[in-house]
Order: structure tokens, then sequence, then C-alpha cells
């Protein structure tokens, strides 16, 4: 599983620069990035989600 960042053209990067803690549990994964994240959020990206592929 890896993590990345949306550019403005719709391309994604590799997230180098966040950490998931050891004690964070698979199931927990979403939540605790959206808890990080959600001052980043827009109207159009309000949410993190998951990729299917």
């Amino acid at each position: 599983m890896g993590l990345f960042d949306l550019g403005p053209d719709g391309k994604r990067r590799r997230a180098t620069d966040v950490v998931v803690p050891d004690f964070v549990t698979e199931a927990e994964i979403d939540q605790y990035l959206a808890d990080v994240f959600h001052e980043s959020a827009t109207a159009l990206h309000s949410a993190v989600r998951r990729s299917e592929d």
C-alpha cells in the first residue's frame, strides 16, 4: 500500500513526508489520515479515500 498526493493535473506522486504511527491499524488508517489532512480539504477534494488501483 502506498500513500499518494494528487496534483492539480490529476497525477499522483508518492507522499514521502507522511508517517503513519505503528499503533494505527489498517482499519484505522482512513480515519487517521482524514484527521491529519482535514485542513487541506477543498470543495472538490473533501475526503480521504482509498484508490481502487
